[in-house]
C-alpha cells in the first residue's frame, strides 16, 4: 500500500495578512497495488465434472471448448456474412452506442432494436455492440460445450443467454455482482478482467498487467481481499465465470461470442450429483467411519464414474423456453418471407418498381408453383405485398427496405405473404379445376400460357443464377440434382465476371 499526500490550502480570513499567509490542510488517501494474475486455464479434452466443481470458486478459462463444426454453422452469424446473409436481415438485435458517444452527446447508452444486418452498416461509434436474443434457428445450429455436459441447463436464464458482437475498440464492464456465467467465443479476440470484491472497477485504474485502487477508506480485511484475473479469450475458447464476480471486457478487433447465464448459480443434473456425491444416512461423526475411508469410497465412485459413457450436450435450441419457440405455420411462412427479401430486396442489382415486382411474383415458381393467371383480387393481393416491402415508402424496393425491417413489421409482412400464398394455391387450383371442364380450345390456350410461364420462369431464374443471385440452398440442389446446368452456369458465370466489374 502507498501514501498519497496532498495539499490543499485555503486563504487566512484575516485582513492584514491575506496577501502572504494561508492556511494549509494535509490530506491523504491509500493508494493500493492491487493483485494481478493471469486465468487460470485448463483443457475441454481432460477437464471433468469433478474438476469444474473443485475449481469453480475461480473463472477458469477452458481452451477447445467449442468445435470446430459448432463455428462453422455459426460462421452466418458471423462479421463476414452480416451484410450478405438473408437472415442477418431478419434477426433483430438492441445495438448500444460506445461509451465516448454517450457522454460526448451527453444522454444515457440506450440500445436500439434494428437488425443485425443494419447493425453492421451503421457508423461504429453509434453501435459499438450488440445484444442478440437467442433464436429457434441460431439455438439449433449451436452445440453445448462439452465441460458442461452434466450442468443443468433448464436453470438457464435466457433474458441473460444472448449472442453478442463488439466492433474494435468496444469496452464495457458489470459492476452488480453477476449470476453464474460462461462466455465463449465464436469470432475475434476479447481482454477480459475479472474481481470477487465489490469495488467499482471506476475506481480502479487497470492497465493490461496492473490495477491501482484509490480511496480515501479501505480496510485492511478488504485490501487482502484485492484481486484481479487477467485472461485473453480466443474463438473456441469458453470462461467460466463464478456467481459473484464482476467483469471488465474490451475487443481488440471484431468479434462474436456466446453468453450463458444462469438463473444463479451453475446446478449440475440429479444423475450427475448422485454420481459425484457419496450419499451417507448417518453423520460422519456419528458413525463412525473414517474421513480416509470416505475419500477411499468417493474415489472408487468417481473411477467407477469415468467407466461409464460421456455424455453428450444437446444443443441450445432444446432448452429454449417455450414462449420463445416460433411454432411453424402450415404454409412455412418463414421460409416464403426469407425467399421474398432474399429475391426482391436484397440480390437484385436494379432497383424493382411495383409493376417489375408483380411481373415477377407472377412467375416467382416458389410461391406460386401452379399459377398461370393473376388479375383481378389476385394482382391487388400482390401489389399489397409490395407496399409492405417498401419499408422506406419511395416506390422501388432495394437493399435499403432490408435494412430497415423492424420486428413489428417483419411479423405483419409474414402473416400476409403467408396469407397471399394460401390465396395463390387456392386460385391455381381453381384455374386448373376450371379448365378441365372446359372447351379444347380453352385447354389449349390455357396450356399456351402454362408453357410461356414456365419458360420465362426458367429463363428468370437462369439469368439470376449467372449473376450470381443464388442462395446456398439452391446452388446445393442445382449442384446435386442438374451437375451439368451447374458447370454450364458457373462457366458463364465466369466470363461475365470481367464485365460486371466495368
Amino acid at each position: 500500500m502507498k501514501m498519497v499526500f496532498k495539499w490543499y490550502c485555503l486563504p487566512f480570513p484575516g485582513i492584514y495578512f491575506a496577501w502572504f499567509f494561508s492556511f494549509c490542510l494535509l490530506s491523504f488517501s491509500t493508494s493500493t497495488d492491487v493483485a494481478t494474475v493471469p486465468i487460470l486455464k485448463v483443457s475441454s479434452e481432460t477437464l471433468t465434472t469433478v474438476q469444474l466443481v473443485e475449481l469453480s470458486y475461480q473463472p477458469l478459462l477452458v481452451t477447445e471448448a467449442l468445435t470446430e463444426a459448432t463455428l462453422a454453422v455459426l460462421s452466418p452469424w458471423q462479421w463476414a456474412l452480416l451484410p450478405r446473409w438473408v437472415d442477418a436481415a431478419i434477426t433483430f438485435t438492441t445495438a448500444f452506442p460506445a461509451r465516448e458517444y454517450c457522454n460526448d452527446n451527453g444522454g444515457t447508452c440506450e440500445g436500439k432494436v434494428m437488425s443485425l444486418r443494419k447493425f453492421y452498416k451503421y457508423p461504429a461509434e453509434r453501435t459499438a455492440h450488440a445484444v442478440t436474443n437467442i433464436t429457434t434457428h441460431m439455438g439449433s445450429s449451436t452445440n453445448l460445450p462439452q465441460f458442461l455436459a452434466d450442468a443443468d441447463f433448464s436453470f438457464l436464464d435466457f433474458t441473460k443467454t444472448t449472442l453478442h458482437h463488439s466492433r474494435k475498440g468496444w469496452s464495457d464492464h458489470e459492476d452488480k455482482m453477476s449470476s453464474t456465467s460462461v462466455m465463449c467465443s465464436i469470432e475475434g479476440s476479447l481482454k477480459a478482467l475479472f474481481k470477487p470484491f465489490h469495488t467499482s472497477w471506476d475506481k480502479l485504474k487497470c492497465d493490461e498487467d496492473s490495477c491501482n485502487l484509490e480511496e480515501e477508506d479501505v480496510s485492511t480485511e478488504e485490501i487482502n481481499l484485492l484481486v484481479t484475473i487477467t485472461g485473453d479469450l480466443n474463438p473456441r475458447e469458453c470462461i467460466y465465470i463464478p456467481q459473484g464476480w464482476s467483469w471488465k471486457l474490451s475487443a481488440p478487433e471484431d468479434a462474436t461470442y456466446l453468453w450463458l447465464a444462469w438463473e444463479e448459480d451453475l446446478i449440475l443434473l440429479e444423475d450427475a450429483l448422485d454420481s459425484l456425491v457419496l450419499e451417507v444416512e448417518d453423520d460422519i461423526e456419528g458413525s463412525g467411519v473414517q474421513p480416509d475411508s470416505v475419500q477411499q469410497s468417493a474415489n472408487e465412485l468417481k473411477s467407477s464414474d469415468q467407466d461409464q459413457p460421456q455424455r453428450v450436450p444437446g444443443k441450445l435450441s432444446d432448452y429454449l423456453p417455450t414462449h420463445l419457440k416460433k411454432t411453424p405455420t402450415l404454409w412455412s411462412s418463414a421460409t416464403h418471407i426469407r425467399h421474398v427479401i432474399n429475391r426482391y430486396l436484397l440480390t437484385e442489382r436494379n432497383l424493382v418498381d411495383k409493376d417489375a415486382f408483380v411481373a415477377k411474383l407472377k412467375s416467382d415458381r416458389i410461391l406460386c408453383p401452379h399459377l398461370v393467371d393473376c388479375s383481378g383480387e389476385c394482382d391487388s393481393a400482390v401489389r399489397g405485398i409490395f407496399h409492405q416491402l417498401d419499408v422506406d415508402d419511395n416506390g422501388v424496393l432495394n437493399a435499403d427496405d432490408a435494412d430497415n425491417l423492424l420486428p413489428k413489421t417483419y411479423r405483419t409482412l409474414m402473416h400476409d405473404l403467408d396469407d397471399l400464398v394460401e390465396e395463390l394455391s387456392d386460385l391455381a387450383m381453381d384455374q386448373w379445376k376450371g379448365v378441365a371442364k372446359g372447351s379444347k380450345d380453352s385447354r389449349q390456350d390455357f396450356m399456351g400460357r402454362a408453357r410461356d410461364r414456365m419458360d420465362e420462369s426458367g429463363k428468370s431464374y437462369l439469368e439470376r443464377w449467372k449473376r450470381g443471385d443464388m442462395d446456398p440452398e439452391e446452388e446445393a440442389k442445382l449442384k446435386e440434382h442438374m451437375p451439368e446446368l451447374y458447370e454450364e452456369i458457373m462457366a458463364s458465370r465466369k466470363q461475365e465476371s470481367p464485365k460486371d466489374e466495368l
